[in-house]
């Protein structure tokens, strides 16, 4: 009886856990879309363009994020860069990152199905 009551205790304590690790960050997601947070929207683009050049470079981009993503902003900043000359237009700021090789979100590759 009492390992039955040690081991639902256990499973509890393991779910509970899970689901707290598993919460956003405080303060809520950060701008600028990426993992789990919301998609970058163009009023993110005007205050992240500081010098109001209509672009971003990675200064600019790297200072608009929160301070736990700006150790990965180099990477980012490089998958959305879709034209490769350094600097984010809006278009690219507003688009979904684009990857750069390596890697991918699994499946089982091919073509999507049609329909």
């Amino acid at each position: 009886m009492k390992l039955s009551t040690l081991l639902v205790t256990a499973a509890a304590a393991t779910l509970l856990a899970g689901s707290a690790f598993a919460q956003p960050p405080e303060g809520g997601p950060p701008p600028g879309g990426g993992r789990g947070g919301p998609p970058p929207t163009a009023e993110d683009f005007a205050k992240a363009d500081t010098n109001k050049d209509g672009k971003l470079d990675l200064a600019e981009y790297t200072k608009s994020l929160p301070e736990a993503r700006q150790a990965n902003a180099g990477m980012a900043f490089m998958r959305r860069d879709a034209n490769m000359d350094g600097s984010l237009s809006k278009e690219e700021f507003l688009a979904a990152p684009q990857g750069r090789g390596g890697g991918g979100g699994g499946g089982r590759g091919g073509p999507p199905p049609a329909g």
